[in-house]
């Protein structure tokens, strides 16, 4: 592999900040039509299964995830840090290929331990070849995912969404295609092995052949990089526990009937969870570059990460709050109005959730996984105490003040962690609080059904954010 000499620097130049805010819009656009397209599927191959064999492909799939996440050890996000960090464009060459071999080592060990605990939890041998295979496909996207690093770090970010846009796009025509043509469980189970097979031949032709890294055995480097990623893996995961936390202590002191209307609505809130994870990764090759050797330019990339952030999460507060009487029925269905309530409720923290996240990926540039970790604990034992006590006492909308409660308390946690080391001034906050303020006000006063409502409330806000001047400067010359 050759180092391309434009590799540095787009990182270094005044524009690499306007590159990361169209790279977060096209990567939230990208989301919203992967999204869809994945809906596409889902319906079509749930009504050709059947309730049985659906549960069988969704069994082998979610084990499939979590041998594939726990293997993985959060070294594609530390890929990302390693290159943009590096001093030199060999180093950049070394590092990136000495984690592909890693990342390739590991998803060729995943194979060997997802068919084994398929087999050890008494799946059939279906069953079993199709965690096989899709587990196989994981080596190729792992690979596939590691090449993309220098694309990222370039902030060509709509390359990188067209690549996972046309990922979703090329497995739903296959499952649109099997379900025409009858196939069974395995075909679907398969389907991982040519969209990773197309995508790897799509990164190669947008790369070139010479630019394309290749897996290497660095026994220097391996012993490093894995104590790194064991950080890293260990702060996400802690991350996705404490996510889940508030569903798990839920269904233990509540009822099944509150347990499931809070569990519809924790469903819409991690699928746009999602979303600020999305503009954190198009930012991080940024924070990572200027988190040592720029202190003071990877402060004000923090404050616009955290103001683009906030602005976007009152987005999704107004149509969690306004509209969702209208996503509950069509997420769940009219037996599930006693979702409404707790959706509006932790709805209302939707800002907090996209601020952790641009917090958290800041914390991660500074190399600072053992702070993650510590706070993501510390939001455990208080969500988990908070759902536990609420829950018992008042049910979903119990549940789903508690999950507030471990929101804000992770929020502030890493707002004090970073700021202890780094000057951060979100200056534009307050201004987004007031302009969510208006239009929530101006969506409850007028008396429509909840869809014109939010469309009511998103308009409001959208002209107070602009008087008040409350959008990031390269957002609204984004918009202009």
């Amino acid at each position: 592999m050759t180092a391309p000499a434009e590799n540095v620097d787009v990182l270094d130049t005044p524009e690499a900040g306007a590159l990361v805010v169209r790279g977060g819009a096209v990567r939230v656009v990208g989301f919203a039509l992967g999204t869809l397209l994945s809906l596409a599927g889902v319906v079509a191959v749930t009504r050709h299964l059947g309730v049985v064999d659906y549960g069988r492909y969704q069994s082998v799939t979610a084990l499939v995830a979590i041998v594939a996440a726990i293997g993985d050890l959060g070294l594609g996000t530390l890929a990302l840090r390693e290159y943009a960090q590096a001093p030199d464009g060999a180093a950049r060459v070394r590092g990136l290929e000495a984690l592909l071999g890693l990342r390739v080592a590991l998803a060729l060990a995943g194979v060997g331990v997802a068919a084994a605990a398929a087999a050890l939890l008494g799946y059939d041998a279906t069953m079993v070849a199709g965690a096989a295979l899709a587990a196989g496909a994981g080596v190729l996207l792992a690979g596939q995912q590691t090449a993309t690093v220098p694309l990222q770090t370039a902030l060509r970010i709509g390359t990188v969404t067209a690549l996972d846009v046309a990922r979703q796009a090329l497995t739903t025509a296959l499952m649109v295609a099997l379900v025409a043509a009858g196939a069974g469980l395995l075909g679907f189970l398969a389907i991982p092995v040519p969209v990773a097979v197309a995508l790897v031949i799509a990164t190669v032709i947008v790369l070139g052949r010479r630019a394309v890294p290749r897996p290497v055995v660095d026994r220097d480097a391996w012993p490093r990089l894995l104590r790194e990623a064991v950080l890293v893996g260990l702060a996400t995961a802690s991350g996705v526990l404490y996510l889940y936390t508030s569903l798990i202590v839920c269904e233990l002191v509540a009822t099944p009937d509150e347990t499931g209307a809070f569990s519809a609505s924790f469903r819409v809130i991690v699928i746009v969870a999602a979303v600020p994870a999305l503009l954190g990764t198009s930012a991080f090759p940024l924070l990572a570059r200027t988190a040592g050797a720029a202190p003071e330019r990877f402060g004000r990339a923090v404050s616009g990460l955290i103001e683009g952030s906030v602005l976007l999460g009152g987005v999704a507060a107004i149509g969690a709050i306004l509209g969702a009487p209208a996503i509950i029925a069509v997420i769940a269905g009219p037996d599930f109005d006693a979702s409404i309530a707790p959706l509006r409720i932790q709805g209302a923290a939707l800002g907090l959730t996209f601020a952790i996240s641009g917090l958290g990926f800041a914390l991660l540039a500074r190399h600072r996984q053992r702070v993650l970790l510590l706070c993501n604990l510390l939001a455990f034992v208080v969500i988990a105490v908070a759902v536990a006590l609420l829950a018992a006492a008042h049910g979903e909308r119990g549940a789903a003040l508690g999950a507030v409660i471990g929101e804000a308390t992770l929020c502030a946690a890493y707002a004090i962690a970073l700021s202890r080391e780094v000057g951060i001034r979100p200056a534009r906050v307050p201004r987004i609080v007031l302009a969510l303020a208006g239009a929530l006000a101006a969506g409850a006063l007028v008396p429509v059904p909840a869809v014109p409502k939010t469309a009511i409330g998103l308009l409001v806000y959208a002209g107070l954010a602009w008087a008040l001047k409350a959008i990031p400067p390269g957002l609204r010359a984004l918009i202009r």
